[in-house]
């Protein structure tokens, strides 16, 4: 189990796709209370694989503050993305600090906010959903379940 990720009520895996400029991004937010999971991705356009994954993560807090949650938890399978946000330092890749500032922004319109690093092969559900978006005709789409989401790891249900 993370520590910290436990006693937390809703907690968002995300992810990018990155090819040639072209990117799909995924958040996918788990309530743990009701039960519930839903997901949100989209295409973009991006520089780089590091400029992806922090629209993937700015896409899911955005999601958390239209939806009034207070508390949340990221959790990413970028190292360096997440490094940079837990230790509120602009990532090595300058070309990215505005996404990155953004980030850092929306955090703090949450009364809890945390970042942590998962293994990519805890997040094969995001993956999927990243590379399905960055092909996609549609540029966006939302999806809403019931129940424990398909292949979200066992530590972190209930």
């Amino acid at each position: 189990m993370l520590p910290g990720v436990a006693g937390e009520r809703y907690v968002i895996f995300t992810d990018a796709s990155w090819v040639k400029g072209a990117a799909g991004v995924a958040a996918i937010g788990v309530d743990r209370v009701k039960g519930q999971w839903f997901v949100k991705a989209q295409r973009t356009h991006s520089n780089s694989v590091l400029e992806a994954e922090l629209k993937a993560i700015l896409l899911a807090l955005n999601w958390a503050v239209e939806e009034g949650r207070n508390e949340v938890i990221i959790l990413s399978d970028s190292k360096i993305a997440i490094d940079a946000l837990i230790l509120a330092e602009r990532p090595p890749e300058w070309k990215s600090s505005n996404i990155f500032f953004d980030i850092i922004n929306v955090s703090k319109k949450l009364l809890v906010c945390n970042f942590f690093f998962i293994s990519r092969s805890l997040n094969l559900l995001a993956d999927g959903m990243a590379k399905s978006a960055r092909v996609a005709e549609d540029q966006a789409v939302l999806y809403q379940g019931e129940g424990v989401p398909p292949v979200i790891p066992i530590v972190l249900s209930n």
